[in-house]
């Protein structure tokens, strides 16, 4: 390891990647250059993709995002990271403009605050991964889904989109080892945004998919707050053992599994005036976590059986008018499902 200068670093990608992640967050170190050339190729790959098969890329993406440096430019012979207090240095989504960050950091974009009226509902939208999972773009933190979802609601309505920083491809918007105030600083941006507003919190509709859906359903429930979540991950065993582990939730990321956090909901929460949703697919690896969990709480599950479903990522796809007709009708006020029925 050398140093470039006070805040930068350059280390080879054959040194302790767990004893350095400490010394830089201690040194306040705020950027790596991590040499991986002469090492076995990548491939093509990004660092991240490259971490699948590679345990000593793995051991250092884990290490650094735990001691919160992100990957954000990769080639075959090097990457780069950053520490999360200088993301807003170089992270273009902020540097232009479509993102704001909060005074606790959380990175978000808003839209509708320029009208005057005060809106009827604030739609949060949480981001799942991209079609890309493995790009060392900043942007797999800010997937930007339902993207018409304003004008479907109408221009008088808020709508939140909140970056999901953390881990390797996200925090999946709960706390984490680096930060475990995570999803605190998450739930005051929401109640803040509500309050500015001058929302009830049963009318902040959060919406997600996948990752998003995950923490669609997590705060949502924590905050008393309306819900649409598409195939959350509620449980990480199969993608640790179907998979890979192509999430990183191994080796200390995060304070718990995914299965033990959402264990703990026992369905005394508020649910009076809001209207919560999931939605699945048995062709989903997700179906029997994600219906066991949303019928122990009583909330509809909505069974999409269209065939062109083979797999989880299928789930959003497919279902993407359903949800977009839920967030309406919410809108709208028509009623909308109260028992868990098939759909098409």
């Amino acid at each position: 390891m050398r140093r470039i200068s006070p805040g930068v670093a350059s280390v080879d990608i054959s040194e302790n990647a767990e004893e350095l992640a400490r010394e830089f967050a201690e040194d306040g170190v705020k950027y790596v250059h991590l040499n991986h050339e002469g090492a076995r190729s990548l491939s093509g790959r990004s660092l991240i993709g490259s971490g699948l098969a590679r345990s000593d890329v793995r051991q250092w993406l884990v290490s650094m995002a735990s001691a919160g440096y992100y990957t954000y430019k990769s080639d075959d012979g090097s990457s780069r990271l950053c520490h999360e207090d200088r993301l807003r240095s170089i992270w273009q989504a902020y540097t232009k403009g479509l993102l704001e960050v909060s005074s606790a950091g959380v990175f978000y974009s808003l839209a509708g605050p320029e009208v005057t009226e005060k809106p009827d509902y604030v739609y949060v939208i949480l981001s799942a991964m991209g079609n890309d999972i493995f790009t060392h773009s900043l942007n797999r933190f800010y997937v930007q889904n339902y993207q018409h979802i304003g004008s479907a609601v109408g221009r008088n309505n808020w709508v939140l989109r909140v970056a999901d920083v953390g881990g390797v491809l996200g925090s999946f918007y709960l706390p984490t080892s680096f930060n475990p105030e995570n999803a605190n600083r998450i739930q005051a941006l929401l109640i803040k945004v509500a309050d500015r507003a001058g929302v009830d919190r049963r009318k902040v509709v959060i919406v997600g998919s996948s990752k998003g859906a995950t923490g669609a359903a997590y705060h949502a429930l924590h905050l008393g707050s309306s819900m649409v979540a598409v195939d959350p991950i509620l449980e990480d065993t199969y993608y640790e053992e179907k998979q890979k582990d192509c999430h990183f939730t191994r080796g200390g990321i995060f304070l718990e599994a995914k299965e033990h956090v959402f264990e703990k909901f026992d369905g005394s929460f508020e649910r009076d005036g809001t209207v919560r949703l999931a939605i699945t697919s048995r062709n989903s690896p997700q179906f029997n976590p994600v219906s066991s969990f949303f019928e122990r709480l009583r909330i509809p599950v909505l069974i999409c059986n269209d065939k062109t479903i083979k797999d989880h990522p299928d789930v959003a796809k497919v279902t993407h008018r359903i949800v977009m007709s839920i967030a309406t009708s919410i809108m709208a006020g028509l009623p909308l499902p109260s028992q868990s029925q098939i759909v098409r």
